[in-house]
């Protein structure tokens, strides 16, 4: 795919689909065209549109794996809009429309990620009240928000939704100050345990893999695998595979695979090839692992300290040492692990099962 450090703002608009766009700024800002309304940083965390219909899409470069951060940003976001939960829409980890995003891990999305997005919410709430204002011609601390309808205090007769007032705007208002975010007395729905948005799709097995998705005139591929770490390969044969109608055999720089139209032909294919491999007797196992792992361990960091534990242990009454180990496990997910890229015109359109869909940059 071609490579994007920035987005004019004809192309932003499209991706973003007009209405009223929040960005919330990690570097300097630029300036275009502000006559418009619209700023644009050299890069930015977080971004949501508020659309005519009154629909609020969030845009996180945040993952879904199962911990339920897409209900929660959806909350943060309603919460700081002043909107139900039912008028979020979430979009994630979608890196022609999401801000890049360092990946998913470490649970971090909540406590580093979620202070940008409720800031940005903050953001879009101010902007609405103030166009609220110039439209029912009050001021602006007048204005009651709920439900995401403006209403003039005392006076809820004269009101105007969210959506009338995106309707036709093409607005982008960044972050450059401190928004007010909302007190924990006044959450309405920061807090509540909701039905998770992915809930019903999941449970019911509506919900896709990557391994689920399907692409006109795609080819499933099997991929050679050695049978250890470390074996090396010594021998290939492919005749076998490539005498197999509609079946591609790639063997490139170390890479080979067999492709075909059918996934049970491909699984045969590659039944077909040969290959010797040289294998060395592994050096560790179950019971050897956290010698190695304690061996290859970078040196203890004290990160914070008080008083003085050696001075203090001659005067303890009773010491306790132990030493614990916790079975090793592999980090994987149940999911079957596959990918799928549609290439048209140049530009690369990938699903796959990953934590970190800019692992290589903003594409």
């Amino acid at each position: 795919m071609k490579e994007r450090h920035g987005i004019d703002r004809r192309e932003f608009f499209r991706l973003a689909g007009g209405g009223i766009v929040v960005l919330v700024g990690m570097g300097p800002l630029t300036a275009f065209a502000q006559g418009s309304g619209f700023i644009y940083p050299e890069d930015f965390n977080a971004y949501l549109v508020i659309g005519d219909s009154g629909k609020v899409t969030v845009f996180s470069g945040k993952i879904e794996m199962g911990q339920g951060v897409m209900t929660s940003q959806a909350q943060m976001a309603a919460e700081e809009l002043g909107v139900s939960l039912d008028a979020i829409d979430m979009v994630l980890g979608d890196t022609d429309r999401c801000p890049a995003d360092l990946g998913t891990f470490g649970s971090l999305t909540t406590r580093m990620f979620g202070p940008a997005l409720r800031a940005a919410a903050a953001q879009a709430r101010l902007t609405l009240v103030a166009l609220a204002g110039r439209r029912l011609g009050v001021d602006a601390d007048k204005l009651l928000v709920k439900d995401g309808v403006v209403s003039v205090a005392g006076d809820p007769t004269r009101s105007v939704s969210y959506g009338q007032l995106s309707r036709g705007a093409r607005i982008a208002q960044s972050v450059d100050a401190r928004a007010v975010l909302r007190g924990v007395r006044e959450f309405q729905v920061i807090g509540t345990s909701p039905r998770r948005l992915d809930g019903l799709e999941k449970v019911t097995g509506g919900a896709k893999y990557a391994a689920d998705i399907r692409v006109a005139g795609m080819l499933y591929a099997r991929v050679l695998r050695p049978p250890v770490h470390g074996a090396v390969l010594l021998k290939l044969d492919t005749t076998g595979a490539e005498a197999m109608p509609g079946v591609t055999v790639v063997n490139r720089d170390g890479l080979v695979a067999v492709m075909h139209a059918d996934p049970e032909a491909a699984d045969a294919a590659m039944g077909r090839v040969k290959v010797d491999w040289s294998t060395c007797e592994a050096s560790t196992d179950p019971d050897s692992i956290f010698d190695r792992l304690q061996k290859l361990a970078a040196p203890l960091k004290n990160m914070s300290g008080q008083g003085d534990v050696d001075a203090a242990r001659p005067r303890a009454a009773h010491l306790f040492e132990a030493t614990y180990f916790k079975g090793y496990v592999a980090h994987a997910p149940i999911e079957p692990h596959a990918a799928l890229a549609d290439i048209k015109a140049g530009k690369a359109t990938i699903w796959a099962s990953t934590q970190t869909p800019w692992s290589s940059g903003p594409r």
